[in-house]
């Protein structure tokens, strides 16, 4: 059984999605869509859309999240697609990060939203 690197928070939120380089050629900002989140973590996230993307090595991503109270930005690669169905493919993400701070400020919002969700349930338990 393989165990993840990061924990894996699921979550349903919006992203807005543009492709941002292709290769060592950066691109002008381009068409910007939304994509559904269904989980984040300090590695990656996974996302539903109805676009069939291609999977590359040589194209990067650009996400802009926006969570409650968290405005998220970071890039990314796709690493593999599923359809599930006819007109809505899942991706997972691995993200990239260039500045060694960038991945250690992500994980902690990801940490504050868990804090937030735990502190939530167990109030509404009372």
């Amino acid at each position: 059984m393989q165990q993840r690197e990061f924990y894996r928070l699921n979550i349903t939120a919006f992203c807005s999605l543009r492709l941002r380089k292709l290769g060592a050629k950066q691109l002008p900002f381009g068409d910007e869509f939304e994509v559904e989140i269904q989980n984040i973590s300090g590695g990656g996230l996974c996302f539903l859309t109805d676009r069939d993307l291609p999977i590359s090595e040589v194209l990067v991503w650009q996400f802009q999240i926006d969570i409650p109270n968290h405005e998220i930005n970071v890039y990314g690669q796709l690493v593999w697609k599923q359809a599930e169905t006819e007109e809505m493919f899942l991706y997972g993400v691995k993200f990239l990060f260039f500045k060694e701070d960038e991945q250690r400020n992500l994980i902690s919002k990801i940490n504050t939203l868990q804090i937030r969700r735990k502190q939530a349930e167990k109030y509404a338990a009372w």
